[in-house]
């Protein structure tokens, strides 16, 4: 999976259309238009001829799997429904 990917320091390309797009946002990793062929490999050519952006996007994503953490997941969700409750009122 991309988390499984990105926790092993590899630097992902997803498809727009998908929730792995969710999670390879803010810079995570990179993504092609859904379908697009053309796209998909112009992503995978960037991580090929730049290893500083190979290099990014492994660290970026290395940080982003914190958030998937069970633990950081429910702290996440708790407050998401503190805020609506508040919202709410």
């Amino acid at each position: 999976t991309t988390v499984e990917a990105m926790s092993f320091n590899l630097p992902v390309v997803v498809s727009s259309d998908t929730g792995p797009a969710w999670i390879a946002g803010d810079g995570a990793g990179l993504i092609f238009k859904n379908g697009d062929a053309v796209d998909l490999s112009e992503k995978i050519k960037q991580i090929y001829l730049s290893q500083e952006l190979a290099q990014q996007l492994s660290e970026r994503g290395q940080a982003r799997v914190n958030d998937f953490v069970p633990s950081n997941l429910a702290q996440t969700l708790y407050k998401k429904i503190a805020e609506l409750q508040q919202f709410t009122k």
